[in-house]
């Protein structure tokens, strides 16, 4: 049995790193380990520091790449049994002397771990201390039950009265350099310039957090307000929960990483349709990205 330490913020809205923190805990103690989650916002979080300073863990994993985290790794000496999950996060390496300090510690890390081989990209060319994971872990017969009972009757009853579902998810409306990260402006376009070609079909835009960018997200919902066939599923914890033979899941992003939200929605046997701005698992179909009418297409042929 090994001392693990997992570190990975947990918050409220559930988003493809939490649902991988989350079952990871599970997948680890269900294999005979100890394992704790830092921080957990209370008393206990000390004890794990002390704990830290003492050495008494075997393994910790960061779900981040944070130079304060890093660092404090550093000085108490613990960066040789410290593994980085990186889930997209080295997007935001650039040539500063932050990312150069980074790209130092991670060297003297146990490993770097990749949730898809793409990732490689953004490392120099020199750094080898590399292992591509898949992220995916199926979630347990519990979370499913909880999953479905919090599905809110509003949002159940809509995709019950539909014979097909499409659905889009974000953690957060997020800009980047301009741009939106999740693709939900693009996927809501799309869907009403089809949605007359269908007679009983249905859009659920799912949101972990709304009170993030509240104003771009209201701009969306007036967008919309003259579709009936459009709903808005804010502090939504498991839109996989939707997923099944009956449904679309759109994945319109900007970047990637291995989408957890993908993986999900092959699992249960969803159709997925997915931005080409990755490699993407088997059993996707992937447009171009920024081309609106090849979305459109593509999500009236699988519709069809």
């Amino acid at each position: 049995m090994s001392n693990i330490l997992i570190i990975g913020k947990i918050p409220p809205p559930i988003g493809g790193v939490t649902t991988f923190v989350l079952r990871q805990i599970a997948h680890m103690k269900q294999q005979g380990n100890n394992v704790e989650l830092f921080p957990s916002f209370n008393w206990n979080d000390i004890k794990v520091i002390i704990n830290i300073l003492l050495h008494r863990y075997d393994l910790y994993q960061l779900n981040s790449i944070s130079l304060p985290i890093l660092l404090f790794f550093m000085v108490t000496f613990n960066l040789n049994k410290l593994e980085i999950v990186d889930h997209n996060h080295s997007r935001h390496f650039s040539s500063n002397l932050a990312t150069k300090l980074k790209l130092w510690l991670l060297r003297h890390t146990k490993k770097v771990c990749l949730v898809d081989k793409h990732l490689k990209g953004n490392y120099p060319s020199s750094f080898i201390n590399f292992v591509v994971i898949n992220p995916f872990l199926p979630p347990t017969e519990g979370e499913k039950s909880n999953a479905k009972k919090n599905i809110p009757s509003v949002v159940k009853e809509f995709v019950d009265s539909r014979d097909k579902i499409v659905v889009v998810s974000a953690w957060r409306y997020i800009v980047e350099n301009e741009i939106e990260l999740y693709g939900l402006t693009q996927a809501v376009d799309s869907f009403l310039a089809i949605e007359k070609k269908f007679k009983n079909i249905g859009l659920v835009v799912c949101i972990g957090d709304s009170s993030f960018n509240i104003d771009k997200i209201n701009y969306l919902k007036t967008k919309v307000k003259s579709s009936k066939n459009i709903i808005f599923w804010e502090g939504c914890s498991a839109s996989w929960a939707l997923f099944n033979s009956n449904s679309l899941y759109l994945r319109p992003t900007s970047t990637d990483g291995n989408s957890i939200s993908i993986h999900e929605a092959i699992y249960f046997k969803a159709e997925v349709l997915a931005s080409d701005v990755v490699e993407r698992p088997d059993g996707c179909v992937t447009y171009q990205y920024k081309d609106n009418e090849d979305l459109q297409n593509k999500i009236i042929n699988l519709l069809e």
